[in-house]
């Protein structure tokens, strides 16, 4: 995450109009991929081609796992949450992203 500002500095954000302008991403729900897609185009969980063909953001799925795994991924189990514990690591991205996003906005707020 080289060059990667920390969710957290305040400093780093200009002033939102909205707080969803702090732009917290996460993966959707599990039910809404399979209402999209068949099974298989997910097998692979993030390394799927379709999951990638999804993300319009640059980057944008390194960057919910990388702060997804910040918090709730155990050193050594990266791999694992990105392929074969795909609802897994979406749940814990939607949980990170109130983490962040409320704690973004209790800090800048109050």
């Amino acid at each position: 995450m080289d060059g990667a500002v920390s969710v957290l500095d305040s400093r780093a954000y200009t002033v939102a109009r909205f707080v969803s302008e702090f732009g917290f991403q996460s993966m959707p729900f599990l039910r809404v991929w399979k209402k999209n897609t068949v099974d298989s185009d997910l097998v692979g969980g993030l390394e799927s081609a379709f999951v990638k063909s999804r993300q319009h953001s640059m980057g944008g799925n390194d960057k919910v796992f990388d702060q997804t795994a910040q918090l709730f991924i155990s050193l050594g189990r990266e791999l694992e949450f990105k392929i074969s514990k795909f609802s897994e690591f979406i749940f814990l991205s939607q949980v990170e992203q109130y983490y962040d996003f409320y704690q973004a906005g209790v800090n800048f707020f109050i």
